[in-house]
């Protein structure tokens, strides 16, 4: 009896850590976006990673690369390098940074990231 009741709880673990591993693929990833406009043209890349699974707390990083433009000509590359932490709320999709109030909304579906307006495709 006791064997039976190790079985079906080892079964529940790894049920449950399946699930969580599943949802946590559809969060963890890199996402990138291009833009070019009258004043700028660049990259933004964000890679979120997984910190602590249990508590859903991952790791944001940011990284652009831009070239300005000023009076028609293009000026040299530039970057920025911003790193946060992020709770997931699985039930909205979202994760959420307290700090600053960065959101950033996952649509796994489409494989997309939604953060201030602007719109990542997952590459990775």
């Amino acid at each position: 009896m006791n064997n039976l009741k190790t079985a079906v709880l080892g079964c529940m673990a790894l049920t449950v850590a399946a699930c969580q591993s599943t949802s946590d693929h559809a969060v963890t990833g890199v996402y990138a976006t291009r833009y070019e406009n009258e004043y700028a043209t660049g990259n933004d890349t964000i890679i979120v990673t997984a910190y602590n699974r249990s508590a859903r707390t991952y790791e944001i990083e940011k990284r652009t690369g831009y070239q300005k433009i000023r009076h028609g000509k293009i000026l040299p590359k530039e970057y920025v390098h911003k790193k946060w932490m992020a709770q997931y709320d699985p039930e909205n999709q979202v994760l959420q940074e307290t700090v600053f109030g960065r959101q950033l909304f996952l649509n796994p579906g489409k494989k997309e990231l939604t953060m201030g307006g602007t719109h990542y495709r997952r590459v990775e």
